[in-house]
């Protein structure tokens, strides 16, 4: 899972990469951390089991370079073009100078997203329009204008995203090579100067408000757990801020996550939230997919309640499913399997 993170210039792009763990481009490219996503029942799991190694979830982020206003066609066309590769797109709001008002910011950036994706529409349909594939051979070119006319005048008409263009199932998976930057999933975050301040007070209601500063210098701590704690109880938090957004990324890209839980390993596992015992199986390993027998499966706050397998076990917490029983976010899952 890659989250583009995107913004003007000096927004705050770089900084929130810091906190995340990495360390920006100095000459302003493209710079990218893997974090691991901190999740408190995982690590009740990790001191329960006490395990040889622990696997938490990770989200990887690219800091792309900012998109300035009044850039040259060609050049916004790259850059905007190079925040297509995201899986989704961390949309980042000065707040923090109090130059830039972080909302008008937003809808100039949705704008331009929206534009970028209508002239990858309209030259798209011009090729369609004027393809030489013989007829008999041009269902697949006929249906895929037909989706794109409708979204194009969408578009035009009413300046919808593609996101709020009504489509099945099969008709996105279709256009999917596209990657519309308006049909990314996105997390808005407005960074502040004050830990205090919320998205609201900013005028960017639904956005993630963080004081970036603070948290590039949490981030570069090396203090005592104790210490930090304090550090952190000094500006109110209990945990870095930043923390909540990774685990929000996961939300956005549609994931939950289930365990696998031992004395070997405990480990995270994301996956599509609404997703069976079988694709959860298919996670860990193809080979548990393919002879899948049942799942034991269990909720994480039955396990720690229980005090550990073999106590879940007799407490009869543990239940067996088929391949169609859908995991849900925490679970924890041990696959019986034969090949």
């Amino acid at each position: 899972m890659k989250l583009g993170l995107v913004g003007r210039p000096f927004a705050g792009r770089s900084t929130l990469l810091t906190a995340l763990g990495g360390t920006p481009d100095p000459a302003g490219g493209e710079a990218r951390v893997s974090t691991p996503v901190r999740d408190p029942r995982l690590e009740a799991m990790r001191d329960l089991f006490r395990p040889k190694k622990f696997t938490p979830a990770r989200a990887e982020y690219l800091d792309l370079p900012g998109l300035p206003e009044g850039d040259g066609a060609a050049g916004k066309a790259e850059r905007v073009g190079r925040v297509r590769d995201a899986d989704a797109l961390v949309i980042v709001l000065d707040a923090f100078t109090g130059t830039d008002d972080p909302a008008a910011t937003l809808a100039g950036l949705e704008e331009e997203f929206l534009l970028a994706d209508f002239e990858v529409l309209s030259g798209r349909l011009e090729r369609l329009r004027h393809s030489k594939t013989a007829k008999s051979e041009r269902a697949d070119e006929e249906r895929e204008t037909a989706v794109l006319e409708r979204i194009h005048g969408a578009m035009e008409a009413d300046l919808r995203p593609v996101s709020e263009v009504e489509m099945s199932a099969e008709e996105r998976k279709a256009l999917s090579g596209f990657r519309f930057l308006t049909e990314k999933p996105r997390i808005v975050v407005v960074n502040t100067s004050d830990p205090a301040t919320t998205a609201e007070d900013a005028g960017v209601p639904g956005a993630v408000a963080l004081c970036l500063e603070i948290e590039a210098e949490i981030a570069g701590l090396e203090a005592a757990d104790a210490e930090r704690a304090e550090f952190l109880a000094g500006f109110g938090l209990d945990e870095p801020a930043v923390d909540r957004l990774v685990r929000a990324s996961l939300g956005a890209l549609g994931l939950i996550c289930f365990f696998t839980v031992g004395e070997d390993e405990v480990r995270a596992w994301p996956v599509a939230a609404g997703a069976t015992a079988v694709e959860a199986a298919g996670e860990i390993h193809s080979d548990l997919a393919r002879g899948f027998i049942r799942a034991e499966m269990c909720t994480w706050e039955q396990m720690a309640a229980a005090g550990g397998e073999r106590e879940a076990k007799a407490a009869g917490v543990i239940r067996l499913e088929e391949r169609t029983a859908v995991v849900s976010d925490g679970d924890i899952l041990h696959v019986r399997f034969s090949v």
